[in-house]
């Protein structure tokens, strides 16, 4: 591979800054603006779009084959994300935040746009003030330039891998899709409770209790700790199997903190973003943040449904929150939330099922994890 010619993307192709728009020019029936929020596990996304209706030169306007990339963003783990638009249905421009590289190599390319060695050349070249790839480093980086016919082999092989895990990535989703049906062919909806399930009050059935945070002045509460310690921006992970941060035995005693149980079902009463009204459920025992509400398991009900029915009713729980401009849920309005408590047995029946699915969801996601570390050992091989 190393036998390889090496160019520079200045000398092979072309790339181009996006529109800069006012909030005047947003339009219903204006142009699609492609965003960073656009490019999904590199692929072109279309849940959420812009439009805005501005005059456009040439250039702008996206075309087959362009490798759409993010060239600014909050976060430097999504700069130089990107996907090849491999088909124009309308037409569409960009924003001020990406860019487009336009070549008649970009087949073969935008798999080099995915390498570990593209974003070791934007490590050594970005600023450090500002997560940004410029115009000027764009054209400098530096890419394996093999001959067309084995360009075309490297495209094809790296393509067909890729496929294969969006296939799987999908098998996970219907699998996911599936859960949610079977609550729903079991419950029915438990917002509208048509089922007319008795609606039961969390706090009358189920303790609900929070932690807190340890002074972090005290390095003895963190260091060498244990016991997981569970912020509410990990409840949205669903199954809660470990945490970002440990504390100790020491925190445990000498604060409010607390060891949850196994099967605890985790609200996240505030946080930034969409975190308020997430929930999660406890595959390990662990402390929480006094940001998070825990519901104890106990023999009235059901944990997966609970938690099951919490999350489908994500929403409503939401819209509980009170307070300023940042609205807050606490333990009074956990308690106080009605949701409908079928037959435990029903519960129970269900939570099997679910079991049972998790279970070919672990084999797709091995397979998941095999396919990708395949594509990533491909990318290195050939890019190196």
């Amino acid at each position: 591979m190393s036998k390889w010619e090496k160019k520079k993307l200045g000398e092979i192709g072309n790339g181009y800054v996006g529109l800069t728009y006012s909030p005047e020019e947003v339009s219903e029936s204006g142009i699609i603006v492609l965003r960073s929020g656009n490019i999904k596990d590199n692929k072109l996304d279309f849940t959420e779009i812009l439009r805005v209706k501005k005059e456009l030169s040439e250039k702008l306007i996206i075309k087959n084959n362009d490798i759409l990339i993010c060239a600014r963003n909050g976060s430097s783990r999504l700069v130089g994300k990107a996907t090849l638009i491999s088909e124009t249905k309308e037409k569409m421009t960009f924003g001020a935040f990406m860019m487009i590289y336009r070549s008649d190599f970009n087949r073969y390319l935008v798999h080099y746009f995915h390498s570990l060695n593209f974003r070791r050349q934007l490590g050594n070249s970005a600023t450090t003030t500002i997560n940004q790839i410029t115009r000027k480093m764009l054209d400098s980086i530096v890419v394996p330039f093999p001959p067309s016919e084995t360009q075309k082999h490297i495209a094809k092989t790296l393509d067909t891998a890729a496929e294969l895990l969006a296939m799987r990535k999908q098998q996970l989703e219907e699998l996911d899709n599936l859960i949610n049906a079977t609550f729903y062919k079991m419950f029915g909806d438990p917002i509208s409770n048509e089922r007319g399930w008795k609606k039961t009050r969390i706090g009358e059935f189920a303790k609900v209790e929070t932690g807190a945070t340890p002074d972090r002045g005290y390095i003895t509460y963190y260091r060498n700790g244990q016991i997981p310690w569970v912020k509410t921006g990990e409840v949205s992970k669903g199954y809660i199997t470990a945490s970002e941060e440990n504390i100790s035995e020491i925190a445990i005693h000498e604060t409010n903190c607390k060891v949850f149980p196994v099967n605890s079902v985790l609200i996240a009463m505030y946080g930034q973003g969409k975190t308020r009204g997430q929930a999660g459920l406890l595959h390990i025992a662990a402390a929480t943040n006094q940001a998070c509400a825990a519901i104890i398991p106990n023999n009235q009900y059901n944990s997966e449904y609970l938690y099951r029915t919490l999350k489908i009713s994500y929403q409503k729980v939401r819209e509980m929150g009170r307070g300023g401009n940042q609205q807050n849920l606490n333990l009074s309005l956990v308690k106080m939330l009605e949701v409908p408590l079928p037959p435990l047995r029903i519960q129970n029946d269900f939570s099997k099922i679910v079991a049972k699915i998790e279970e070919q969801k672990t084999l797709v996601k091995k397979i998941i994890r095999d396919t990708q570390n395949l594509i990533d050992a491909l990318t290195e091989r050939y890019f190196k």
